[in-house]
């Protein structure tokens, strides 16, 4: 009889149809880049909805101390870290927090609506 081995099994949750699925390190890589693409396909959606919001994509550059056209970078999908996908999503979901910013982050009570 051969000798028992340890084996690392990942496993990846869908939370369209919430089922767990088990990945070979080959799927595995195809799961994380599909997770890229999806985070640089939102992207431009996230930016529209600040935009939308009333607030230029310059001045959400100047607000957080952007490059120029740094947005309109992540717009087509260059350069989007994940901390990047986390702060906009963020600011996104609360656009007021640009007024906060450009405000220098000045100590003070920040009224967020929380849905």
């Amino acid at each position: 009889m051969a000798k028992s081995a340890l084996q690392k099994v990942r496993f990846c949750h869908c939370n369209d149809c919430n089922s767990d699925i088990r990945l070979s390190s080959d799927s595995q890589e195809v799961v994380e880049q599909r997770i890229k693409e999806k985070a640089n396909e939102s992207m431009p959606s996230l930016i529209e909805k600040i935009n939308k919001a009333g607030y230029s994509d310059a001045r959400l550059e100047r607000a957080l101390d952007l490059a120029p056209h740094t947005v309109n970078r992540w717009k087509q999908g260059k350069k989007i870290s994940a901390a990047v996908l986390a702060l906009i999503r963020f600011v996104a979901s609360q656009p007021k927090l640009i007024d906060f910013a450009e405000e220098g982050f000045a100590d003070g009570d920040l009224k967020l609506n929380v849905e």
